[in-house]
């Protein structure tokens, strides 16, 4: 793996990826991080842009720019995330592929609606087709099942995204491919983020900040692949130190 390439001000910087067929959840999960980083950090927010079509899918990409490690002796942060997400509706196969260009971490986002099955194979076998012509088999990547909260009946099993995962190319073994699987909701993320803002009584620390162990449950879900796959670049990163 190359070394972090460093912004204008000497800051390393990683280039993460929200990839997923379209209505998947991937600029809800973004602006859910972004809306959670403000709360607990505001100066850790950079840049958030979304650029979205009449139909309110995302028409290029969406970006955010997020600060990690602020040191106080040097007044910037020890690491920046530039996490973009990918358009996708079939029809944006080049734009998806411009975006994912020099990706370090990817966030794949599962829609477990039943209805969603076909898309979501046609993503994976994408991505994976992706991966092979540019030589990206090392990025870290960590399965994201959004709408979990839809009734059972209306959602496809976590063993059948599994089984996906390995059709498609994404492991070898079924249990490798469930480990990296996580269930989340956007939508409760979204509806306790809303109730938080709303609340009188946000738990705020000394300068006025979200306490970051007062995060909603559903959130830390959504946010939780974010910061699982940033450990893996940096862990690979030490590694070939």
């Amino acid at each position: 793996m190359e070394h972090l390439k460093k912004d204008f001000d000497e800051v390393p910087v990683v280039k993460l990826v929200f990839w997923g067929a379209s209505m998947a959840g991937k600029t809800m999960a973004l602006t859910i991080f972004k809306v959670l980083k403000t709360l607990e950090d505001p100066d850790s927010v950079y840049s958030f842009l979304t650029l979205e079509d009449p139909t309110k899918r995302t028409l290029f990409f969406d970006r955010g720019v997020f600060g990690f490690g602020y040191n106080p002796l040097t007044g910037k942060d020890r690491l920046k995330a530039h996490i973009y997400t990918v358009p996708g509706q079939l029809r944006h196969i080049t734009q998806r592929e411009v975006v994912t260009s020099g990706v370090q971490g990817l966030i794949i986002m599962l829609d477990s609606t039943k209805a969603q099955y076909e898309h979501n194979r046609i993503a994976l076998t994408e991505l994976a087709q992706f991966i092979e012509s540019y030589a990206y088999k090392e990025v870290p990547f960590v399965i994201c099942l959004n709408k979990m909260d839809l009734p059972a009946e209306q959602r496809t099993p976590a063993s059948e995204i599994s089984e996906l995962l390995v059709q498609t190319g994404w492991s070898e073994r079924i249990r490798d491919a469930h480990s990296r699987v996580v269930e989340m909701s956007c939508m409760d993320a979204k509806n306790e983020l809303v109730g938080l803002l709303k609340s009188n009584a946000i738990p705020k620390d000394d300068d006025g900040r979200l306490k970051k162990e007062s995060r909603p449950d559903s959130v830390k879900r959504v946010i939780m692949p974010i910061e699982m796959v940033l450990r893996e670049v940096l862990t690979a990163q030490l590694a070939h130190m």
